[in-house]
């Protein structure tokens, strides 16, 4: 039985992905092909936890770790708030470590601007 880490997904999915465009290249359909590699990316955990611990230490002066606890989520929003584009929320479950505390459970919520780039982060305790 295969056991199927992050890793091993991640690496799945990207070997599925290129034998996709491999084929897609075979069967002359250069068009689809172009359009599948220039989609973009979503924003993941790394992005929106490193935004909100930066933001989070920033305003209380003192070093704060926020942590995804692997439940994470992704909505395509693209939609305009107050002059602001935004392309998606992402919100999960996860941690907040203060500097030689104990960790807090936590749901957080961010907004991305161009998949990638956060422009707005909360923290909820759970």
């Amino acid at each position: 039985m295969l056991i199927f880490t992050k890793l091993n997904m991640q690496s799945l999915t990207f070997w599925l992905f290129t034998q996709f465009i491999v084929v897609l290249i075979y069967e002359k359909n250069y068009i689809f092909c172009t359009l599948l590699i220039l989609l973009p990316t979503f924003a993941s955990a790394s992005e929106c936890t490193d935004f909100l611990t930066e933001f989070y230490t920033n305003a209380y002066n003192e070093k704060l770790t926020v942590s995804t606890a692997g439940n994470e989520f992704v909505d395509k929003y693209e939609d305009y708030i107050n002059n602001q584009y935004i392309s998606s929320i992402i919100y999960g479950k996860g941690y907040l470590k203060p500097a030689d505390k104990r960790r807090k459970r936590i749901t957080y919520v961010c907004t991305a601007k161009d998949y990638k780039t956060m422009t707005w982060g909360y923290i909820l305790p759970r």
